[in-house]
């Protein structure tokens, strides 16, 4: 059952990834955001962010102490 699970999380990352030959992170990223099926896998790989826009997020979102607190 997960070696099933693995490989149609690598052949569909694989398949619609840039590179034919290997797989890189944001092929996984993009198989996990655009399936419904591997929702759960959202948290574990997210998104990569720059840090700055992280910061931008949080000052959005929280106070501005807690920006200061990652500065």
């Amino acid at each position: 059952m997960l070696e099933k699970f693995i490989s149609f999380l690598a052949n569909d990352s694989l398949c619609n990834g840039r590179n034919k030959s290997q797989i890189e992170y944001e092929d996984l990223v993009n198989t996990v955001q655009n399936q419904r099926s591997l929702e759960f896998l959202r948290f574990i790989l997210p998104k990569k962010m720059k840090f700055s826009e992280y910061l931008d997020m949080l000052g959005r979102e929280g106070s501005p102490e807690k920006v200061e607190e990652f500065i």
